[in-house]
């Protein structure tokens, strides 16, 4: 049948709206060449079309009603605001489900919680500092135990009970006194993924578990 220039029909749509986004989800670049060719009555050049003059609007506005961020979409914001250095036209390009202002008025959000999160993380360390000045071990033990309570509940919120052990405090607390807020993520990211995703008993840094590396601080 030859691809004739006709009304777009809800089913045309649907698949439209299904292979572009699993064809943006495997490379950069969405490949319309590809998509047309899954696409019985239409050229490369109506997707195009279709996709970028209407079809990318409606996506783009139901998204801003309706979208909750997932931390692989946040951690990539976080990268390309650093690397970009908040240029959100160049940062757009690089997520185009979201326009400009979506990702500028998500990165204010961002830098909120990071400033929590620095905030919580300085007393957290304070805690523990209280704790290790104590000589007796068992005494040191027993309010560890009292004040655990309260630092477990904000790392649970933050999906990150392992940050609690004593020897990532001792080993971190300089570093984290110290840190610059808008380094915090990528580090934070950095560290979780060191000490979380290596193969258990071996000296192995091959990252095998990826619904670990989505649990960090969002």
């Amino acid at each position: 049948m030859s691809k004739v220039k006709q009304q777009w029909k809800p089913e045309e749509i649907e698949k439209l709206t299904q292979l572009t986004q699993s064809n943006r989800d495997n490379q950069r670049e969405i490949d319309w060449k590809q998509i047309a060719s899954q696409m019985e009555n239409r050229t490369e050049l109506q997707c195009k079309s279709y996709y970028q003059n209407i079809l990318k609007k409606k996506l783009t506005t139901t998204m801003r009603k309706n979208h909750t961020w997932n931390r692989i979409e946040l951690m990539m914001l976080f990268t390309l605001v650093v690397t970009h250095n908040g240029d959100f036209d160049i940062i757009q390009k690089h997520m185009p489900n979201f326009n400009a202002q979506q990702l500028k008025s998500q990165w204010v959000q961002i830098k909120l919680k990071l400033q929590q999160y620095t905030k919580d993380y300085q007393n957290v360390i304070q805690n523990f500092n209280v704790i290790q000045d104590i000589p007796n071990k068992q005494l040191q033990a027993e309010e560890y135990m009292l004040r655990i309570g309260n630092v477990r509940k904000y790392f649970i919120q933050h999906q990150d009970t392992a940050s609690i052990d004593t020897h990532y405090v001792q080993t971190y607390k300089a570093f984290w006194k110290t840190i610059d807020p808008s380094t915090l993520l990528v580090t934070y990211q950095n560290e979780l993924l060191r000490r979380n995703l290596k193969k258990p008993d071996s000296e192995d840094t091959s990252y095998t578990n990826m619904d670990e590396y989505n649990q960090w601080i969002f």
